[in-house]
């Protein structure tokens, strides 16, 4: 068990930093930090279920990719992030209303492009913003991504390089 005092340090993050007593925590710790740095999952997921779903899209599938999009507006964590979509929707409006998988993907991979705009630029130096993974990570994690992605997650993401990476082939 951790007393407060018997550590000289605990960052916000979960990174030990001077003596600890037990060197599973202190790797629990590292991990943690690591889980930490990691971009937003949700952004992968919406993407990867737009990319997969049937073309033409099910009315129900058409809803989701709507109501999702209202949820979002609704449940972003970062207040900053929650008002700038509110913003997005009120100017793009929602996803279409159309069955096209093809339009769907485009409206998500341009909103998404256009959020990603909005928080390279108001948070510059945040970790999702920039690698956190050490090159030899970053390399076997995106390195199917050729020199395309120069960063964790660039602000800015070309169609091509979406459907490359949430299309799911087999």
């Amino acid at each position: 068990m951790f007393l407060p005092d018997e550590l000289t340090h605990v960052s916000m993050l979960g990174v030990l930093q001077g003596p600890v007593f037990s060197e599973q925590y202190n790797k629990t710790a590292q991990k943690a930090d690591r889980l930490y740095r990691q971009p937003n999952k949700l952004w992968s997921t919406i993407h990867t279920l737009i990319h997969n779903c049937a073309d033409p899209m099910s009315s129900s599938q058409v809803h989701a990719s709507r109501a999702l999009a209202v949820w979002l507006r609704q449940h972003f964590m970062c207040c900053n992030c929650r008002g700038f979509w509110a913003d997005l929707l009120n100017e793009a409006g929602l996803p279409p209303s159309s069955t096209s998988r093809q339009e769907h993907k485009h409206w998500w991979w341009q909103a998404h492009n256009m959020v990603s705009e909005h928080s390279a630029a108001t948070r510059g130096g945040h970790p999702w913003v920039f690698p956190a993974l050490t090159d030899d990570e970053f390399q076997e994690e995106y390195g199917g991504y050729s020199d395309r992605l120069r960063c964790q997650n660039p602000w800015f993401m070309p169609f091509e390089t979406a459907e490359e990476m949430w299309t799911m082939t087999g």
